[in-house]
Order: structure tokens, then C-alpha cells, then sequence
């Protein structure tokens, strides 16, 4: 599972194209055929290179391809499209799901906008570079990243003025769970405890519900002290 944290993100899209791949995705055509309809639907939005090369790479991983430990969410969010009157918590909690270097970004804006209320771009970059390593991908990255994350309207700010935070997005209680799943993904965990969840810098741009409603992904359990642990089905 560690190997995905080689993984970056490098473009700064917008929700209405990650929308593009979620419909392709949903639509149950075969896995050569989506890739195929992305490319051409694709080709409204950026360059044909890009529709081709990394942005239909990129997307095909969130959506069409997803790593085999975030296949689950990605089922559930292509099953349940209803429970996301905002698609831009789906498409946030997908990105986390598969890409724990866009967790790592949130995480980083989340915890200083609690503490700090804003940070500089530069700030950013030198956080994520100083555990992905020094790398003109990560760092490109970073920016690539950020640039998504105003796009998506949960940060705003960036260049020569400090980052802070954007609008706080309503998830509805029966995603709160495939959130949670979601983020324990991002964090390469197995399991995490409800407290951890509540308070993740991950979902800063969330308002998280209770994790009562039913999902078939996630299984709770006690520890010692009274504890309460949610962990990925199958996973011991």
C-alpha cells in the first residue's frame, strides 16, 4: 500500500471535469471503452495531448481505475450518486481515496488554518517536500494541487497572498462513513478511532455527520478505555 504514496497530483482541475470521468465511469461500459470516451470527452476542456496523456491518466485513476484498496469507495460513490447533492464532496473524497498526496496537502492547509488561520504557498511546499522528498514533481505538485483545491472553492488565496480557508461543504450523514473511509485510505491506515476521524485536518472543508448510518466497508469495534475503532472490512 506504501507504494501510492509515489503517486502525485500535477493538475489543478475543476469539479466539472472530474464530473466528466465520474458519468464515463458510471456509465458500466467496458474499462477500454471508458478510457477511449474520457479521451474524446476530454477534449473540451484541455489540450488534445493532455486529453491523451496526464490529465485522462490522472482522472482515470480517480474514477475508471482506482487502486485496488480504494475500489470500494469509488463502487460505493458510483452506486449511491444521489447521497451527493454537492458533488464536490464525492469528488474530494475520491481524490483522497486515491491519492494520499493530495491527503497530505489537505492535511497541511487544515491543521494551519486551525491553528494559524492561513499559510503561504512557500510554507506549503516546504512541508509536503520535507516528507515526499525534494522533487520537482512534488513540488509541482504542491502547486498543482492548491491551484485544485481554490478551484473546488474550499481554499482561497495562494501566489503572493496567504492561503486560507474557502467555503465549509455540507456532506449528508449517510457519507459520513465513506468519508471516513476515504481519509483512513488517504492516511495508508487500516483503521482509525472516532476521535481521530472527527478531528481529521484532512476534512476541514466538511461538515463531517455522525458515522451511525449504515456501510458496508467500514466495521467499529471497542479498545481499551471505552476506544471506538472503525476499521476496512476484510482488513484484521
Amino acid at each position: 500500500m506504501n507504494a501510492r504514496k509515489n503517486q502525485v497530483f500535477e493538475r489543478a482541475l475543476a469539479p466539472e471535469i472530474f464530473e466528466v470521468a465520474f458519468r464515463i465511469a458510471a456509465s458500466g461500459q467496458p474499462y477500454a471503452e471508458q478510457r477511449q470516451l474520457l479521451s474524446v470527452a476530454l477534449r473540451d476542456y484541455t489540450t488534445e495531448q493532455e486529453a491523451r496523456d496526464k490529465t485522462k491518466k490522472l482522472l482515470t485513476r480517480v474514477w475508471i481505475n482506482p487502486p485496488p484498496e480504494a475500489l470500494p469507495v469509488i463502487q460505493w460513490a458510483i452506486a449511491h450518486p444521489d447521497q451527493f447533492p454537492d458533488r464536490r464532496v464525492m469528488h474530494l473524497g475520491a481524490l483522497l481515496a486515491t491519492f494520499p498526496f493530495v491527503g497530505a496537502v489537505v492535511s497541511i492547509l487544515g491543521r494551519a488554518f486551525a491553528i494559524d488561520g492561513s499559510i503561504q504557498g512557500p510554507e506549503l511546499k516546504n512541508r509536503i517536500v520535507a516528507t515526499w522528498g525534494a522533487r520537482k514533481t512534488v513540488e509541482y505538485g504542491v502547486i498543482k494541487t492548491a491551484g485544485l483545491l481554490r478551484k473546488f472553492g474550499i481554499v482561497d488565496g495562494g501566489g503572493l497572498k496567504p492561503m486560507v480557508k474557502g467555503s465549509v461543504l455540507e456532506a449528508p450523514s449517510a457519507v459520513a462513513p465513506w468519508l471516513a473511509h476515504a481519509l483512513i485510505l488517504t492516511r495508508l491506515q487500516q483503521s482509525m478511532d472516532a476521535s481521530t476521524i472527527a478531528e481529521a485536518a484532512e476534512l476541514f472543508w466538511g461538515r463531517l455527520g455522525p458515522l451511525a448510518v449504515s456501510y458496508p466497508w467500514l466495521e467499529s469495534h471497542h479498545e481499551g478505555g471505552g476506544r471506538l475503532v472503525y476499521q476496512i472490512r476484510g482488513n484484521s
